[in-house]
């Protein structure tokens, strides 16, 4: 697997927990369910987003899985804007199945930080306190391109990073 398609993959990740909306409401019969977690919080995130300069922000879709999440498609490439960003965390933590980083993970996670920075990177950005790294544009431009002194530091620093959880 290379360097693009971990970074890619992972920026997915990001984009979908920064990514929900709406749910389309359910007209059968009968009184509607109350919603997840995870869907509350996807509905917080859209109405959020939609605020905030995102007014076409799509609704979320159930998953076979049960989680409401939004198609890749459909959210394009870009950061939260300030308002939401603690709305994004709130969506992933009710979204994933994986526990949150454990003390030991994410002093691993900033150790990957300063090797990347001490690689050629100062301005490579901190984990946030689940260990998610949330790459900036520049770093996304970096890895879609297979910059080579980018994949360097990558692979000098890539034994630091904490085993991925198993789902």
């Amino acid at each position: 697997m290379t360097l693009r398609t971990l970074v890619t993959a992972g920026l997915t990740i990001l984009t979908l927990a920064a990514c929900t909306g709406t749910p389309a409401t359910n007209t059968a019969a009968g009184p509607s369910p109350t919603p997840s977690s995870n869907q509350a919080a996807a509905i917080r995130l859209a109405e959020c987003m939609r605020a905030n300069g995102f007014p076409t922000f799509p609704d979320p879709v159930k998953d076979d899985r049960g989680r409401w999440s939004f198609p890749p498609e459909s959210t394009g490439d870009w950061l939260p804007p300030e308002p939401c960003r603690p709305l994004v965390r709130d969506w992933k933590v009710a979204f994933s199945d994986v526990p949150p980083a454990s003390a030991e993970d994410l002093a691993k996670t900033r150790d990957y930080v300063t090797c990347m920075r001490e690689h050629g990177f100062p301005d490579f950005p901190d984990p946030d306190e689940d260990g998610n790294i949330e790459l900036t544009d520049r770093f996304r431009v970096l890895a879609d391109t297979d910059d080579a002194a980018f994949i360097a530091a990558h692979e000098a620093c890539q034994q630091r990073l904490p085993p991925r959880p198993k789902k």
